[in-house]
């Protein structure tokens, strides 16, 4: 047997792709990983130490005859492993299991969702109504929504961190932060291309340079209380100006990123990968 860090995703593929094995959709492993933010060997282990939450609804290792038209068409290339596929079901599983930011993330979506539906049917309602159900399901609408926002988000920080911060020494933002803002710009730029993605990096280094802008106006703050220069009093009203924008646009775009569900479930809606019918073995192979 491999060993968990073993596992593969499909080869070539940028995104996860949901293949057709024993009448359900199933995604590898690797790819469900990709998606949670942690290793192959996390998705597998969580499989395997609570075999009473996955069942082979949720998850399981196929066969070498299921995996043999996987590898003729090219998806696994490696004889003599099984990876682990997960249904749609073990995929939701899986996000009460991992102790991960974008597990937790997945599950709390999950409770609120289940709260939301709970709370208008006690309440008599004929129809549900889902708040804000991009964190589910993006659609090209809401994907063009994060797209627009992004951009403003972008032009914001650039804005933020070409503004002058200290007059006397005329000193911008940028300038002041030195190494947070070096490459954040061309991180978000790359960010720009992928409205379907949620970049977690992007994220904390966004959040990292908006507290440390603030740690340094706060400071300049402080040192003007002992000052009556209206020119330095200004020029830090600009900065948080600036920067309470950054943060506007920042909790906006949060809330219409998708999370972790509205990445990977999409996928099982789609057409699996058809894969050649099983030979009939001749009654000597048997």
């Amino acid at each position: 047997m491999q060993d968990d860090g073993d596992e593969q995703g499909i080869e070539g593929e940028a995104s996860p792709q949901v293949v057709q094995l024993r009448g359900e959709p199933v995604m590898l492993a690797a790819d469900v990983a990709r998606a949670f933010g942690v290793e192959t060997r996390e998705v597998v282990q969580a499989v395997r130490r609570n075999p009473q939450k996955f069942s082979e609804r949720h998850a399981f290792r196929p066969t070498d005859e299921e995996l043999e038209p996987l590898r003729s068409q090219g998806v696994i290339s490696r004889k003599g492993w099984a990876p682990t596929v997960l249904t749609q079901k073990g995929v939701v599983r899986l996000a009460t299991v991992l102790n991960a930011p974008k597990a937790l993330e997945a599950t709390d979506q999950i409770i609120d969702l289940f709260v939301a539906i709970y709370t208008q049917l006690r309440l008599g309602h004929d129809t549900v109504v889902v708040e804000n159900p991009a964190r589910f399901a993006l659609d090209d609408d809401a994907a063009t929504q994060v797209r627009k926002l992004r951009r403003r988000l972008v032009k914001a920080i650039e804005s933020l961190l070409d503004t002058t911060i200290d007059a006397k020494k005329n000193t911008t933002v940028g300038e002041a932060l030195g190494g947070t803002a070096s490459n954040l710009v061309d991180h978000l730029n790359a960010w720009l291309a992928q409205p379907r993605v949620k970049n977690e990096q992007i994220a904390a280094e966004t959040m990292k340079l908006v507290e440390q802008t603030r740690d340094i106006y706060e400071r300049r703050q402080a040192d003007l209380k002992r000052s009556s220069a209206e020119t330095e009093r200004i020029v830090l009203e600009n900065v948080k100006t600036k920067l309470d924008l950054v943060e506007k646009i920042l909790a906006m775009t949060d809330k219409l990123e998708p999370g972790t569900l509205a990445q990977v479930l999409p996928h099982f809606a789609e057409v699996p990968l058809a894969l050649p019918a099983r030979k009939a073995r001749r009654k000597d192979e048997r």
